[in-house]
């Protein structure tokens, strides 16, 4: 009987021993993520020239996506990104491409002839 006692004894030891051992990295509920800072502001043109914020878009989830037409992982990309946007547009998410460095009236004649349909705002040279 004594010999049974000794071992349930060391069996608790044992196992409080490990728990202590796997509780003490845990001092304190883990902290919350910090709030996001706010969106820095993005000023540039639409396809017609007029100017277009990011600041327009709150409150949707928005992709920016800088691109060329002369980049072919970007070209290769496109197709999958208006299925993406056609598939989600209607929930609020919104598919910003931002075309760099070209003319606008070619980036429109492109656009037009690949028939995307998300939002392109030109970035001509030396704005951003």
């Amino acid at each position: 009987m004594r010999l049974r006692f000794k071992l349930c004894l060391a069996t608790l030891i044992l196992q409080f021993r490990l728990l202590s051992a796997c509780v003490a990295g845990v001092t304190s509920p883990p902290e919350p993520t910090p709030t996001p800072q706010p969106l820095i502001d993005l000023t540039v043109k639409d396809l017609q020239g007029e100017p277009a914020s990011l600041s327009d878009l709150r409150g949707e989830v928005v992709l920016v996506n800088f691109w060329a037409s002369w980049c072919s992982p970007c070209r290769e990309e496109m197709p999958l990104l208006q299925t993406f946007y056609q598939a989600h547009h209607s929930k609020g998410f919104t598919l910003l491409a931002i075309n760099v460095s070209e003319d606008p009236e070619e980036v429109a004649a492109f656009i037009e002839e690949q028939a995307y349909t998300f939002p392109v705002w030109s970035d001509p040279p030396e704005i951003l």
